[in-house]
């Protein structure tokens, strides 16, 4: 059985061992990490305990820039609170739209009742794990890479150019937010 009910807090626990270890001067990690610069990313079971972290207020010290939820379980409402009440987080959702293990209707679900601004890289005939081997890996290594860029660093050139890479591909389909404006 799922102990998603409890991950939430085990993320929060190494979340805050990474951010000390990365204050002390004396620690491996500090000057190579930055505390201050937060992702989440998780694939099934993983991609559910990603956005129960994220949106948990049990684990607001977390306060991630950025979620990746990919092929994730359905996670409309934490145990301690609903998507839809809590703070906007910009998260890229990939699902393959033939996954036999989470369906598809799921992420498609969570990606309709997150408020922030939200990407969603759906891999056309994909089944659950399949976007780790080529040549969907690819794709899915240039959207990661541009989300990430993108939010964590302030460089959106390659986000900016995601549509037509994953156009491009024949792989896939992306579906971006809005324009803010």
């Amino acid at each position: 059985s799922s102990d998603l009910r409890n991950q939430p807090a085990d993320v929060a626990f190494v979340v805050e061992q990474i951010r000390a270890a990365a204050a002390d001067d004396s620690d491996e990690m500090h000057g190579v990490v930055d505390g201050d610069c937060i992702a989440l990313a998780g694939h099934s079971l993983g991609g559910g305990t990603t956005m129960a972290a994220a949106y948990d207020p049990c684990c607001a010290g977390i306060a991630p820039d950025a979620l990746v939820d990919i092929a994730g379980v359905l996670v409309a409402d934490t145990p301690n609170g609903r998507l839809v009440d809590m703070d906007p987080i910009p998260t890229l959702i990939v699902h393959g739209d033939a996954d036999r293990t989470v369906p598809y209707a799921q992420s498609e679900q969570v990606a309709a009742s997150l408020r922030g601004p939200t990407w969603f890289l759906t891999f056309t005939g994909g089944g659950h794990s399949d976007m780790f081997a080529p040549p969907r890996s690819q794709v899915l290594d240039a959207a990661v890479v541009a989300f990430l860029d993108a939010q964590l660093k302030g460089d959106p050139v390659s986000l900016d150019a995601l549509p037509a890479t994953v156009a491009s591909s024949g792989q896939a389909t992306l579906r971006t937010p809005p324009p803010s404006g």
